[in-house]
């Protein structure tokens, strides 16, 4: 399917959209669970995609443009 991961600046403002075609989720890992503490669990996930596109977003908040690549 299609993935779309995107980067937030420290005020939570969108930066940047990586869109993921045809990804598949290829391995997925928990952390070490301990129930004796309260912190949180690392999750790890590795994804395959034959392709990506990329657009960004300057300080003004507006679309700058975009990458394709294969």
């Amino acid at each position: 399917g299609t993935v779309t991961c995107t980067q937030l600046d420290g005020d939570g403002n969108d930066i940047e959209a990586w869109t993921l075609h045809n990804a598949l989720i290829t391995e997925f890992k928990f952390g070490d669970l301990e129930y004796g503490a309260d912190d949180l669990t690392e999750l790890s996930l590795t994804l395959k995609y034959d392709w990506a596109t990329m657009v960004g977003v300057d300080t003004a908040n507006t679309y700058f443009g975009a990458i394709t690549g294969e």
